[in-house]
């Protein structure tokens, strides 16, 4: 079945991959032969994201279901994480799962088109972004680096940018076509920036951060763009794509 999401854990030496299949596998990537999966969690929905905790403890995962899970690597015991008090649950898939840096906070995008914050260790739900993208799904969530703001992607065709504490809508990013529910954008490594790929163009579309102005698009991939990464310490970002290519983007 396809692999829908890869994550790193925080000591380099364990990948993670979660899948249709209803399974998420880690993989030690430090065995010189045979790359084979030593540990397996399974539910019974598709995956569609994962993320680790900063701690490497735990792996969040959201897919077909409306509820975020919680898996301790050690004991392989799962969670659901529990709705506030004056928070209800998503009402449908989960589509992307992110930590902020330090861990306090969890955020999740959903086909119910809202954006949910989880408390990182108690696991309830403080703040829920309703119609995050005017009704449309919420297919991606990323923090900036201070955890006070937090990026979400929409198949209303725009990115964005929403103050943390308040649920205050910050920025909007329009300009580029989005249709995948894996469509995602990034931040630049100095946040400078915000990148997505456009379903029309197959090109990258590049925004200051700031002014939302479009400053510039990449048109290079043949096919659909299906993943974007930014480097964390350089300015420099690769792209995946259905026209079999991995491209490098950097200054000259």
């Amino acid at each position: 079945a396809e692999i829908t999401g890869l994550a790193f854990h925080p000591n380099g030496l364990v990948l993670a991959s979660c899948s249709a299949d209803r399974s998420a596998k880690l993989f030690d990537i430090s065995a010189a032969y045979g790359k084979h999966a030593f540990q397996s969690f399974g539910d019974n929905f598709a995956f569609r994201s994962i993320a680790f905790h900063p701690s490497g403890d735990y792996l969040a995962a959201g897919g077909d279901a409306p509820e975020v899970r919680l898996y301790n690597v050690h004991t392989e015991k799962a969670y659901l994480l529990q709705p506030g008090a004056d928070q209800g649950p998503h009402a449908a898939a989960v589509t992307q799962v992110a930590y902020a840096g330090g861990g306090a906070l969890l955020a999740s995008a959903s086909c119910d088109g809202s954006v949910k914050l989880w408390d990182g260790v108690s696991g309830r739900c403080v703040r829920t972004i309703g119609q995050a993208h005017d009704g449309r799904a919420a297919t991606a969530v990323a923090f900036s680096r201070s955890a006070k703001y937090v990026l979400s992607t929409g198949l209303d065709s725009c990115v964005r940018l929403w103050d943390v504490g308040s649920g205050r809508l910050v920025q909007t990013y329009a300009g580029a076509r989005l249709e995948a529910l894996n469509a995602q954008a990034v931040f630049s490594h100095d946040e400078a920036l915000v990148l997505v790929p456009d379903a029309q163009t197959n090109a990258v579309v590049c925004w200051d951060a700031h002014s939302a102005q479009v400053l510039a698009q990449t048109a290079e991939h043949s096919d659909r763009i299906t993943w974007i990464a930014a480097s964390p310490a350089a300015p420099a970002f690769m792209t995946c794509s259905d026209d079999e290519c991995v491209r490098f983007w950097g200054r000259e």
